[in-house]
C-alpha cells in the first residue's frame, strides 16, 4: 500500500467512527417504550404486563377467567422525585431516573426506576400523592416473550 492508499483508508475510517459518534442516543422513554414488560408467571396469579407509549403506562392482569383488566395512568419523566403532578411534561421524549404516574381517578404516584435496559425493568413505588414513603419491594420486569 501506498501513502495515498493509507490516508484514504484512514479517512474513511475518522468518517465512519464520526458518524456511529453522532447517532442519536437512546432516552429512558425510548427503553421503556420499545417492549412490552412482564413481571411474574401466569401460573402463580401475580402476572403482570406494563405497557408504555410516551404518554400512558397501561398494566394488564390476566384474569383465571380468561378476562384481562387494565389500569392505565398518564405519566412523564423527571430526573427528580416530584412532589405533585405537573401535566405540561407528559409526552416529552426525555431521560429520567423517576416517573411520575396519574391516574383516571387523579391520584400519583411517584416510582423510582433501579434499572432499566433492553433486557430488564426494575421499579419501585416510591409515594402516593406527595405523602410518607409507600414501603414496597421493587417489581422486576422482563420483555415478553411471545
Amino acid at each position: 500500500m501506498n501513502v495515498k492508499s493509507i490516508i484514504i483508508v484512514v479517512i474513511g475510517l475518522l468518517v465512519s467512527v464520526t458518524a456511529y459518534s453522532q447517532q442519536p442516543k437512546e432516552t429512558t422513554m425510548d427503553l421503556l417504550t420499545h417492549t412490552v414488560w412482564e413481571h411474574g408467571k401466569p401460573i402463580y396469579g401475580d402476572y403482570r404486563q406494563m405497557v408504555y407509549t410516551d404518554s400512558t403506562a397501561t398494566m394488564l392482569c390476566p384474569k383465571a377467567n380468561g378476562e384481562v383488566s387494565t389500569v392505565t395512568w398518564r405519566y412523564y419523566l423527571t430526573d427528580k422525585e416530584e412532589f405533585s403532578f405537573d401535566k405540561s411534561k407528559i409526552g416529552k421524549r426525555v431521560n429520567g431516573s423517576y416517573y411520575m404516574a396519574m391516574n383516571l381517578y387523579g391520584a400519583f404516584t411517584s416510582f423510582k426506576i433501579l434499572e432499566l435496559s433492553k433486557d430488564k425493568l426494575v421499579i419501585v413505588a416510591m409515594r402516593v400523592n406527595g405523602g410518607e414513603r409507600t414501603p414496597c419491594i421493587p417489581w422486576d420486569y422482563t420483555p415478553l416473550k411471545r
